[in-house]
């Protein structure tokens, strides 16, 4: 039997959606037709939902489009389920009409939206649920998930600019690549059929080169699966814990980028803990959900120890004077927060103005990086083309 999801409505009008199972998709048609007098969407119900469907990923703006749509039906008092179902019809994305159609059946079971989210916590992570938890306890669910889709929003536009940055050297070094690859498997093996003929001692830089070369040239089908290999386990690695850690020590310790990315983590932390904090999460809960969604393994650990210095007594701002990845201005505009009772504000306050600097610091990298890059291809092709021109070098100075 086949698991096949639906989208219908009545002869008034009133949507309805579900699962059936069914020996074919012709039978469940046929099935429905006598339920329903239009069926809208019929199609096959993927066995599992996961972020990481291939060629189906959830990304960050499928989530953000799901937060608004949704916030603003609420807002319009549309019904919980009534909005997942009106989503699922109008959502693209085969994985996440899987999901919605997922918290539609447990919403319409019974169980809170927030209770539905937890069910898939590669999609929606935990300051997404607790959002919405706060939400429906307060009575002001549409507001709740509205400040999330801002903050969805605004972490998509942060992304976009370090993608945006980020996409000239990635080509740029992707092409160098390419050339200096197909230089070495099939310009090489053709200059040492020239050498050959020379009567002469290599250099060793031009032997190291034609056995790469020779190696290349032989050898491209075993050459291109060991690249995706390595590739392969490259990507396990960095999503171990122990690759995460590597990275995020890279980054906050590689010069060049180290302040981009210092500077990247408080403004996400102010903007965070402020969102949070400003909804009735309690302090302390706030930095737990806070240091999840950092993005940083390392930065995450601070700020877990923060939490802990916090739970001994004291302020906010004196336990992140132990943290060393916050400037003493961020950590300022805290203590001024709490003096005045409007920490959130200052919060987000500290978010804005390292937003800036974010901006100004990405345009200084990207400004340093581009020339370097340019230079390092530069002396790799140029190495290669000396490396290859030492023999004739040598048999010129035997005359």
């Amino acid at each position: 039997m086949i698991e096949f999801h639906y989208v219908a409505q009545d002869e008034n009008g009133r949507r309805f959606n579900g699962s059936l199972k069914s020996e074919s998709k012709d039978e469940a048609l046929s099935t429905l037709a006598q339920r329903y007098a239009i069926v809208t969407r019929l199609e096959h119900r993927a066995p599992r939902t996961s972020i990481n469907l291939f060629g189906n990923r959830i990304k960050g703006e499928d989530i953000l489009g799901f937060c608004e749509t949704l916030s603003a039906m609420l807002e319009g008092g549309v019904t919980i389920k009534a909005s997942l179902d009106t989503l699922l019809g109008d959502t693209e994305n085969p994985a996440l009409r899987n999901v919605i159609m997922d918290l539609s059946a447990r919403v319409g079971s019974g169980d809170s939206l927030s209770a539905a989210l937890t069910q898939h916590p590669d999609v929606f992570d935990s300051f997404m649920v607790n959002m919405v938890a706060a939400g429906e306890s307060s009575g002001e669910l549409p507001e709740m998930v509205l400040r999330v889709a801002s903050y969805l929003q605004k972490t998509e536009e942060m992304k976009d600019k370090l993608r945006s940055a980020l996409t000239y050297p990635a080509v740029v070094l992707g092409f160098a690549g390419l050339l200096v690859a197909a230089i070495l498997a099939f310009g090489v093996p053709y200059l040492k059929d020239l050498y050959s003929g020379l009567g002469i001692q290599l250099p060793y830089p031009t032997r190291v080169l034609i056995g790469i070369g020779s190696f290349l040239g032989g050898n491209i089908v075993l050459s291109v699966l060991t690249f995706f290999l390595l590739s392969f386990l490259l990507r396990a690695f960095l999503q171990s814990s122990t690759g995460q850690l590597t990275l995020a020590k890279a980054k906050l310790q590689t010069p060049v980028v180290n302040g981009l990315f210092r500077h990247l983590y408080t403004s996400r932390f102010a903007r965070t803990l402020s969102l949070l904090y400003s909804s009735g999460i309690p302090l302390l809960n706030a930095l737990e959900l806070t240091g999840n969604s950092i993005g940083n393994s390392l930065v995450a650990q601070t700020i877990s120890q923060t939490q802990e210095d916090l739970k001994s007594g004291g302020s906010l701002s004196d336990c992140l004077r132990k943290n060393p990845y916050f400037s003493d201005a961020a950590i300022g505009l805290v203590a001024a927060g709490e003096e005045s009772g409007r920490l959130d504000e200052m919060l987000l306050k500290v978010a804005r103005f390292y937003d800036r600097k974010v901006d100004v610091k990405l345009e200084a990298v990207t400004s340093i990086v581009e020339p370097l890059i340019m230079i390092l291809v530069g002396i790799v092709i140029g190495g290669i083309i000396l490396a290859m021109g030492l023999p004739f070098l040598t048999l010129a100075s035997n005359f």
